[in-house]
């Protein structure tokens, strides 16, 4: 598996997708995990070999027989999302379950969202907290953006916008964009700390700048209403092209409505001059 790694990422060789394939069946036919667990990424993502999620998951099963965790979690991922197999949430959570046991810090967060949304599970906010916190003991700076919104929202746990920033605070510091969106909505709204626009655009620039659609709506808000900065609308109308380009269904449709507003406001204050 160690020369095929090398291939796959291109340490010490040229990378090469096929070459790693054959490098890893080697391997596999020795018995390692690790092997079957990449060939089962290279059939996922149709490198080196088409694209077949049916034999990636063939190989995960293999991998998983070998004790990988993460090719459990793996597996959880395509019952949940259908690739290779039927959707079954249920059958993505029990193989959750066991990656879980085996350490892996991104299936204890699903499990958790999967405790949230009453997928495969009875919707339980109370476990999906409990799985989120195991999770972000391992580092998953995802869980921990969701420890702040059930501390946001009174999921799970009292309502603390405090506690809900510092939670923030720790994901934004793993780059997780919603993280610092949602640090800056804190800042606007003076929720959990002291109302401070300018904290807020601060926090809406590094959500942008990680490509979150809403953060650029919001720069473009406080823009249009110089909250923060002084009032510019050049530069609102300029951030909610960004957030249209996002891609963001929520961000295009609240920037499509606000460039509506400004241009009213522009007619207005030109037909008072």
């Amino acid at each position: 598996a160690y020369i095929g790694n090398g291939y796959y990422h291109g340490q010490g060789v040229p990378q090469d997708y096929a070459k790693a394939m054959d490098w890893n069946r080697k391997a596999a036919a020795t018995g390692d995990g690790k092997a079957m667990l990449d060939i089962g990424v290279l059939y996922y993502h149709g490198e080196g070999v088409p694209q077949d999620y049916a034999k990636a998951m063939a190989w995960y099963r293999k991998a998983a027989a070998k004790g990988v965790g993460s090719a459990m979690y793996t597996i959880g991922l395509l019952f949940e999302h259908g690739q290779g197999v039927p959707q079954d949430s249920a059958k993505a959570m029990a193989w959750y379950y066991k990656a879980a046991a085996k350490g892996v810090g991104l299936a204890m967060y699903n499990i958790g969202v999967q405790f949230e949304h009453g997928r495969g599970v009875p919707e339980d906010y109370a476990k999906a907290m409990a799985w989120y916190r195991k999770a972000a003991t391992k580092g998953v700076g995802l869980a921990m953006a969701n420890i702040g919104v059930c501390y946001e929202h009174g999921q799970g746990v009292p309502q603390d916008y405090a506690k809900a920033m510092t939670w923030y605070r720790k994901a934004a510091a793993k780059g997780v964009s919603a993280a610092m969106y949602n640090i800056g909505n804190g800042y606007l709204h003076g929720q959990g700390v002291p109302q401070d626009y300018t904290k807020a655009m601060a926090w809406y620039r590094k959500a942008a700048a990680a490509g979150n659609g809403d953060a650029m709506y919001n720069i473009a808000f406080l823009y249009a209403n110089g909250q923060g900065v002084p009032q510019d609308y050049a530069k609102a109308t300029e951030w909610l092209r960004k957030a249209e380009a996002s891609g963001d269904p929520i961000a295009v449709a609240a920037a499509r409505n606000l460039i509506d507003k400004i241009r009213q406001a522009q007619a207005a204050q030109n037909g008072g001059q």
